[in-house]
């Protein structure tokens, strides 16, 4: 009886290493991402399909991590996050590192871009002037003097 356990222990171990790699390579299969100038776009799953746009200028942090089993394979673990709550929105496992740098790049440059627009606004003297036309149009139109109507009322009466 004890010899039989010891026979089937290799089989049950192959195969429980055959399923672990079957499921890897699945979820491998069914994980997408692409990226363009502006978005990095991700879809996985395989029942239920979801597809995440997430535009560089929304991340906050990235998190980049090499364990010391990724380091032969020349990869890293990139971790993605738009909404500083501390939970990842996408996790890269096996990025390679020439992926990861482009990624951080489109970043750097949307983030650029972005205060740049900012400065402009802040630089240009932003002026609107209120004819007056409109002036009387809004103040008939809003109910913002509806108190001083009833106060004249009251008074009147």
């Amino acid at each position: 009886m004890n010899e039989s356990r010891f026979t089937y222990f290799p089989i049950i171990v192959i195969v429980t290493l055959l399923l672990l790699l079957l499921s890897a390579w699945v979820q491998w299969f069914f994980f997408i991402f692409e990226f363009d100038e502006h978005e990095l776009t991700v879809k996985k799953g395989i029942f239920n399909k979801n597809q995440l746009h997430i535009p560089f200028e929304r991340i906050q942090t990235i998190t980049r991590t090499i364990p010391f089993y990724y380091q032969p394979f020349h990869v890293v673990r990139m971790q993605i996050d738009t909404s500083g709550q501390g939970k990842p929105d996408v996790i890269f496992d096996a990025l390679t590192i020439k992926q990861a740098n482009l990624i951080e790049q489109k970043r750097r440059v949307a983030q650029n871009s972005i205060q740049k627009e900012f400065e402009t606004i802040e630089t240009t003297k932003l002026q609107y002037q209120v004819t007056t036309k409109e002036l009387i149009v809004y103040t008939l139109t809003s109910l913002g003097g509806l108190g001083g109507v009833v106060v004249l009322f009251t008074i009147w009466s």
